[in-house]
């Protein structure tokens, strides 16, 4: 039981660096795309809904 342990400690830790590798790559793509359009600087003032801004760009 103790081995299991660490090893679910160290895939939630990975996990977590993921996560904060998802959000930088996030972050990245809105400023590229602030750059070449004005309407996708709202994303940067919004942190919290650019998933849900970010597919309908793609459509366009």
């Amino acid at each position: 039981m103790a081995l299991q342990v660490p090893r679910l400690l160290r895939i939630r830790r990975k996990k977590t660096k993921k996560k904060t590798r998802r959000r930088e790559m996030e972050m990245l793509t809105p400023t590229l795309m602030s750059t070449t359009a004005p309407k996708p600087v709202k994303m940067m003032i919004q942190p919290a809904t650019p998933r849900h801004q970010q597919p309908p760009p793609f459509k366009k």
